[in-house]
């Protein structure tokens, strides 16, 4: 009677497991390389980057794939991009790449592009990737890095050269309203600045429990940096490079 017992449980592995093989060998999917990817622009200029795409399978003919940008997700101007239609994976791979061209036109402080696949009864799509457009910087590339504390509306902030005359600034009109965190990326020329951080409140970024802070940061150096307890303001100068 065991005899029979394990023979039964070993005809009954051996067909579920035949089973998952044959549902993993008729799996086909197709996703892009990742979910975000950084996407550096020309100042004045424009850059194109080739994106990835990868599939389950290699197959012996080319596979055509459409693909399309989220216009409700994107924040990029419409003006700004060209994007393919469709990207192939050549035969005998199960890799294609498509490429994306980006201008700089109104990038500001950074926009996101959002692409995503159009669909395909054949095959399971992927999630779409998130292009992190941001402009390059031919100079000193810094980052102005904030942690809020409970009331990040009553923050601002502003960077002065040598000459007094104001070059970047933020804040003050509530846009930083349920932030946590800020990072903004600041393309400056070698000099002398000033970075001053104001409270509207007068209690610096600390909030009786929460104390908040700021840094600026280029790399592994810290250029101006201090906590939340700074009243009304905090001014710090500091020399790039």
């Amino acid at each position: 009677m065991k005899k029979i017992f394990y023979f039964l449980v070993f005809s009954f592995s051996l067909v579920l497991f035949n089973s998952c093989e044959k549902e993993a060998d008729n799996l086909k999917y197709v996703s892009f390389e990742s979910g975000t990817y950084k996407f550096g622009v020309n100042l004045d200029g424009s850059s194109t980057r080739a994106i990835k795409v990868y599939s389950t399978k290699i197959m012996d003919s080319d596979r055509t794939f459409n693909i399309r940008v989220n216009t409700t997700a994107t924040t990029a101007d419409p003006a700004s991009y060209v994007v393919p239609t469709t990207v192939t994976i050549p035969a005998d791979s199960n890799v294609g790449t498509f490429n994306v061209t980006i201008s700089d036109l109104n990038i500001g402080d950074g926009k996101d592009l959002v692409i995503e696949f159009d669909g395909d009864e054949e095959y399971y799509n992927g999630n779409s990737i998130t292009l992190k457009v941001s402009q390059l910087c031919p100079l000193n590339e810094v980052f102005l890095y904030f942690l809020f504390d409970g009331y990040p509306e009553e923050t601002s902030w502003e960077l002065q050269d040598s000459l007094g005359n104001t070059v970047a600034s933020g804040g003050g009109d509530g846009s930083y309203d349920g932030l946590a965190e800020l990072e903004i990326p600041l393309c400056l020329e070698d000099g002398t600045y000033t970075l001053t951080v104001y409270d509207v409140y007068g209690d610096g970024m600390y909030d009786g429990s929460i104390v908040g802070s700021f840094k600026l940061y280029g790399g592994t150096t810290v250029y101006a940096t201090d906590s939340g307890n700074f009243g009304d303001s905090s001014s710090i100068t500091f020399t790039l490079p």
